[in-house]
């Protein structure tokens, strides 16, 4: 299995998992994809803005942004507040900064 194959894999797993989630939850239904490949995807889903860390560490907990966790609301990446500022306050926490 190539490099893209498993990070898609990664990918695809995240997705099917809960908002809230933690490296085992990815690692355990892809056991053939290793450590770093898992690492580098979850540092791309987070500098992506996609994902965002809760809890760092040993146990560290991912959150997915809420493009996800608000179902069929879709949240603008414009730097104006508009409709991603309403979705942000919906479910009730903070946003990105804007720059």
């Amino acid at each position: 299995m190539g490099r893209e194959a498993k990070r898609e894999m990664v990918i695809d797993c995240i997705r099917h998992l809960p908002a809230t989630f933690r490296y085992a939850d990815i690692e355990r239904p892809c056991p053939e994809v290793n450590r770093p490949t898992i690492v580098r995807v979850l540092g791309e889903l987070r500098d992506n803005g996609e994902i965002r860390c809760t809890k760092g560490g040993r146990d560290a907990a991912w959150l997915e942004t809420p493009r996800r966790v608000v179902d069929n609301i879709i949240c603008g990446q414009s730097d104006s507040l508009g409709d991603r500022g309403l979705c942000w306050a919906t479910i009730g926490i903070r946003g990105p900064a804007s720059h």
